[in-house]
């Protein structure tokens, strides 16, 4: 069983790569240090994610901003069944906010703020990438 500080290790590592700008040139070193964690104990990690991000109802508007496929993409090749599980779930979630958020949203018709227009494309842009995982 992991300590409280490694589970908050794993939470704060989960959280900067979902959270944008995990790249090696903004990161540094930390970049593969962090993913070296993440492949040293896989099972750790996609449970960590997957109550986070999965337990409870999908919000467009936040999801629209996490990079939640980085994560997979890292464990793809060590856990390639729970990686694409995980990655369906998440698509179907999206699905039904999407469907949710339609039947009770604007017409057709009716002008969309580019706020809600750059959440609608970043939100395709992550159904894409988690598409992506589930081809591989």
């Amino acid at each position: 069983m992991a300590s409280n500080l490694e589970r908050r290790q794993v939470a704060a590592d989960l959280q900067l790569i979902v959270g944008g700008n995990f790249t090696a040139d903004a990161l540094g070193p930390l970049y593969q240090q962090t993913i070296d964690r993440v492949r040293a104990a896989p099972s750790e990690y996609l449970k960590e994610f997957t109550a986070s991000y999965l337990s409870r109802p999908l919000e467009l508007a936040l999801h629209s901003r996490l990079y939640l496929a980085n994560v997979l993409r890292i464990l793809a090749d060590l856990q390639p069944t729970s990686v694409k599980t995980i990655a369906r779930t998440l698509l179907q979630q999206i699905n039904t906010a999407m469907a949710a958020r339609s039947a009770g949203g604007a017409g057709a018709n009716e002008a969309v703020s580019d706020d809600t227009l750059q959440m609608l494309q970043s939100v395709d842009m992550r159904k894409r990438e988690l598409q992506s995982l589930l081809r591989t």
